[in-house]
């Protein structure tokens, strides 16, 4: 099983501040059967012998997001020392996560 996760958040503080995210989850999986044998079976097989029988790579989920154009926020001083430093989701990656979340209909799932 495959899964890959690509990323790009961008911020400016110029005279024109703007932000912008976008990013990708990709999900795949593969199925390999093959057929051999772990004795000599008559001299038709040997312990070396391996048939592949079948080999299939499937795409289970390709979806991207992006933020089209940036917006210009307004963007707060913060005179306290003692900010709270705990770990959170910032609000701009929650459509990466809501991309995780979309159910994937069985009829998008196609053969690499």
């Amino acid at each position: 099983m495959t899964l890959s996760l690509d990323a790009n958040a961008t911020a400016s503080t110029d005279s024109d501040p703007s932000a912008s995210v976008n990013g990708c989850v990709n999900v795949g999986a593969g199925l390999a059967v093959s057929a051999g044998a772990s004795a000599d079976f008559f001299g038709l097989f040997d312990p070396s012998t391996s048939v592949s029988l079948f080999n299939k790579q499937f795409m289970l989920l390709n979806q991207c997001i992006g933020t089209g154009t940036p917006s210009r926020r307004e963007i707060s001083v913060i005179e306290s020392g003692l900010t709270r430093r705990d770990l959170g989701c910032p609000a701009a990656l929650a459509a990466v996560i809501s991309a995780l979340d979309a159910p994937v209909v069985a009829s998008s799932i196609v053969a690499a």
